[in-house]
Formats: C-alpha cells, sequence, structure tokens
C-alpha cells in the first residue's frame, strides 16, 4: 500500500514518516486552502496572505493526521501491543501495528482511540476560535481554528463511517467479533461493508464528474480505489491469519533448500541456483554451519562479464536475527514478520543449525490451494 517515505521526525516514541504519496496531494490540499476556502471564509486579504494560511492549514491537517493516528497508538501500547511506525500518505494515516488485537474490547477500544483524539482536537480549536474572538471579532488566527474545528470533527465523523478500512469498520468488526466470537465472519461482515460504501463513492465520483466536477471526481473515486483494495486486503489477511494460526513454521517449511557455498562462483549460483530453484535469496552453509545469505539483489547490476571469477563469498550477507525463525514458531507469526521486513522467505534454525526454509510465496500458493479445495472457508 505505501511506498518510498521519509522520515520527518519522532514523537511520543513513534517515528512520523511521509510517503512520497503524501507531497502529491500536499500540493493540492494548499491550492484547494488557498485559492478557495480561505478567500470565502475570510475576504479582502491578498493572495500572499492565503498562501501562507494554506501552508499552515496544511502543516495543521498534517498535525491533526498524526494526533488521531496517535490516539490509536497510544492505546495499542497500552495493552502492550507491538507498535510500529505512523506514515502520512495520499490518504490521511497510518500506524503500524506489529501485532494482532487477539480481544474484541481491545480492537473496540483502539479503533475508538483515533476519532476521539480528533473529537479532543475539535474541541480545543473550538474553544480557541471562541477565546481568539469568534465570528464578530474574526481574525486569521480565529479563522485557522475554525479551519482545523471542522478538520478535525470531519475526520472524526468520515472514520466512524462502519465500513472497513475506516475507524467505524473496525468498531463494526469488533462488536460483530464479540457477538459471534468469530473474527474471521466479522472481518468479512466488515468488508463487505466497506465494499458498499467504495461502490457509493465511486457512483458519488460519477456524478461528480458528469457534473464537470473532475478533481472532485478524481479524488472520489481514488479513495473508492483504496477502500475497495483496503477491504479486500483485510479480509485476505485475517483468512490467512485463520488458517496459519496455530501451526508450526515445520509444517511448511523446505527442508531440503538449496544452499551454496563461499566459493561458488556466481555464474554456477545464477545458472545452477537462482534460475532452477526461483528464490530470491540464498543460505551460506559450509559444514552444517550457516554463515551468511547471498540474495540477487546484491548481485544485481554486477557486469556479467565478472561472474565466472567473482564468488558467493563477494556478496555474501550476515544473516540477522530477525529473518530467522524456530521450527515451533507460529506459521502465521512468521508470514506476518515477513510482511514487516519485506522479505521472501524466513530461515528456520533448530540448536544453532540450518534446517530450512519457509517462503511466502509456498504459503500463499497453500493458502490459494485450500481456498480452491475448501470453498466454505472463502465463504465464511
Amino acid at each position: 500500500m505505501l511506498g518510498y517515505r521519509i522520515t520527518i521526525f519522532r514523537l511520543y516514541g513513534f517515528y512520523v514518516h511521509v510517503d512520497i504519496s503524501w507531497f502529491l496531494l500536499s500540493i493540492l490540499i494548499m491550492w484547494s486552502l488557498a485559492v478557495n476556502y480561505f478567500p470565502s471564509a475570510y475576504p479582502g486579504l491578498s493572495n500572499e496572505v492565503y498562501w501562507q494560511m494554506g501552508i499552515v492549514g496544511l502543516l495543521g491537517l498534517c498535525f491533526s493526521i498524526v494526533m488521531h493516528e496517535i490516539g490509536h497508538a497510544l492505546v495499542a501500547k497500552y495493552f502492550n501491543m507491538k507498535i510500529g511506525d505512523i506514515t502520512l500518505w495520499i490518504f490521511g494515516g497510518v500506524a503500524d501495528m506489529q501485532e494482532e488485537r487477539n480481544v474484541p474490547k481491545h480492537e473496540l477500544l483502539m479503533a475508538l482511540a483515533g476519532p476521539a483524539m480528533s473529537v479532543v482536537l475539535a474541541v480545543i480549536f473550538y474553544i480557541s476560535f471562541e477565546v481568539i474572538g469568534g465570528y464578530q471579532g474574526q481574525t486569521i488566527a480565529s479563522t485557522m481554528a475554525a479551519y482545523l474545528m471542522v478538520v478535525n470533527i470531519a475526520l472524526a465523523c468520515f472514520n466512524m463511517i462502519p465500513a472497513f478500512p475506516l475507524d467505524g469498520g473496525r468498531v463494526l468488526r469488533a462488536l460483530l467479533w464479540f457477538w459471534r466470537h468469530d473474527r474471521l465472519w466479522a472481518t468479512r461482515m466488515a468488508g463487505h461493508a466497506g465494499a458498499i460504501l467504495a461502490f457509493l463513492i465511486g457512483v458519488f465520483a460519477t456524478y461528480q464528474m458528469m457534473q464537470g466536477n473532475l478533481i472532485a471526481g478524481f479524488w472520489a473515486f481514488l479513495i473508492a480505489m483504496f477502500i475497495t483494495n483496503a477491504a479486500g486486503s483485510s479480509i485476505r489477511e485475517a483468512t490467512t491469519h485463520y488458517l496459519f494460526t496455530g501451526h508450526p513454521v515445520s509444517r511448511y517449511m523446505r527442508g531440503d533448500v538449496a544452499t551454496v557455498i563461499t566459493a561458488m562462483t556466481i555464474e554456477e549460483f545464477v545458472d545452477n541456483y537462482v534460475y532452477q530453484h526461483y528464490l530470491k535469496t540464498f543460505p551460506v552453509v559450509e559444514n552444517g554451519q550457516l554463515i551468511g545469505q547471498i540474495s540477487i539483489d546484491a548481485i544485481r547490476g554486477t557486469d556479467r562479464k565478472q561472474w565466472p571469477w567473482k564468488t558467493v563469498a563477494d556478496f555474501m550477507q550476515p544473516v540477522t536475527p530477525d529473518v530467522i525463525v524456530d521450527p515451533h514458531t507460529d506459521a502465521a507469526d512468521a508470514i506476518e514478520r515477513m510482511r514487516q521486513l519485506g522479505e521472501q522467505s524466513l530461515i528456520v534454525m533448530h540448536n544453532q543449525q540450518f534446517v530450512g526454509l519457509v517462503s511466502m510465496r509456498d504459503l500463499l500458493q497453500l493458502l490459494s490451494m485450500k481456498l480452491r479445495l475448501e470453498p466454505d472457508i472463502a465463504a465464511r
């Protein structure tokens, strides 16, 4: 979902990043605020002042979104959940929760925390608006306070729509999960609600475009696509979690995985291993001991003429602890770790001995086969 991102600061122990897609939206936001919103809300100022207000308004929006996500993250931290970072991207913010909620109550409270934070900010900005002067004594500061009050009310209300992946959809999932004690079914129902919302937004986008409002229609269409994809992704993740939870990695790992040695030439490695086994990363094992790994990314860009005398040792990389799992590790946890690390496989070791490899490709192929052979799982 997210692409290249830039770290901007750290707040309350969480790193806050900006996805490259956010810059695309920020230009449109500043333009809309400087050209349309603020001239209508407070007429009579110069264009330079309106553009300055547009920049401040954008920063205020960023602040509001970050605080919304921090609301989620703080509740997760309270329940001792593993939390990643917060990323601003084209449709708002994402707090990376690195651990699944196992109790409906935790899911419910985490979902409500974001909108609750937005409501608190809206109240603070409303009080600021009244203290500064309100409508009767309107100033640039009071106009900004009113704008940020509206922004936070909009964030809270939109996110509480009961459709996945919005916060309201997570509230719906938590309630259904508590009622039926079936997380997969609850996720599917909330996902279907998200699909319905996406369809309605798509209809709105079509109507806006037919009326000549191309920009509004374009963004509404992108939002509909995002909700559709996110709802579908959430259902797939819940299905994967349901099928693999409680099963050890040893059940799905490859014990006869191909390994390489340091003296092997890159030419032999590519021709006899990469092109035959279709893996991106291979363990480097000598005398039964894992001493490193080599990936195709490490040799990418190397002149092929050098392959006959370059060896695996020239491109070997150390194996970090986060890509090593025990045979008894839960398969669902292994999938989540690969997702977080962006890895396609994990190395399985037992008593400091290399015993195999578990890959995302193998697990997803198994998932596909199970859904074909057991369609009742997909229909739950």
